[in-house]
């Protein structure tokens, strides 16, 4: 705690230059080794906004994907299951736009994917399916999101009255 008390105040105080960007990422670290991972996802929220081309870019997402990981796997019942799948969905949609064609974007897509084909919203599901197959062609999780997009879309479609278009794709 002694050191992220350290590194936000080098951050504050040298908010703009490369001493500040490395205190504001040191101090996310220091969060981060705490297990204080909402306190660590806000501190890199704030990294990306005041640094957009941060030097700390791929350390970022790989944190925020492992915030986003440990949430997911969260057992405790003491955390509301939807509260703590709500803020890693968010937390992998900055992976994917924070680097957009870095190696955790296709996982982070289709991980969003699977959340959406878990909670039965097949639509959502479909369409991020979709999104890692037209942005990642050359991913290994290709062929099982071509899959799991037939898959949403068949679970998807509530009968011949209604709209057959997901179905027919």
């Amino acid at each position: 705690s002694e050191a992220e008390r350290i590194f936000a105040r080098l951050a504050k105080k040298h908010k703009g230059t490369p001493w500040g960007e490395k205190g504001q990422f040191y101090a996310a670290e220091a969060q981060f080794q705490a297990g204080r991972y909402v306190a660590a996802h806000d501190s890199l929220e704030r990294l990306i906004a005041d640094y957009p081309g941060t030097e700390f870019l791929d350390k970022l997402v790989n944190r925020e994907y492992t915030i986003a990981q440990s949430w997911l796997a969260t057992d405790d019942p003491k955390v509301e299951g939807e509260a703590t799948r709500g803020n890693a969905l968010r937390v992998l949609e900055h992976v994917r736009h924070h680097d957009p064609t870095g190696p955790l974007a296709d996982d982070a897509v289709m991980k969003i994917a699977d959340l959406h084909m878990a909670n039965q919203d097949y639509e959502g599901a479909a369409t991020y399916y979709d999104q890692l197959i037209s942005e990642h062609p050359k991913s290994p999780l290709l062929a099982k999101a071509q899959l799991a997009a037939i898959d949403a879309r068949m679970k998807g479609y509530i009968g011949p009255e209604y709209d057959g278009t997901g179905l027919e794709k």
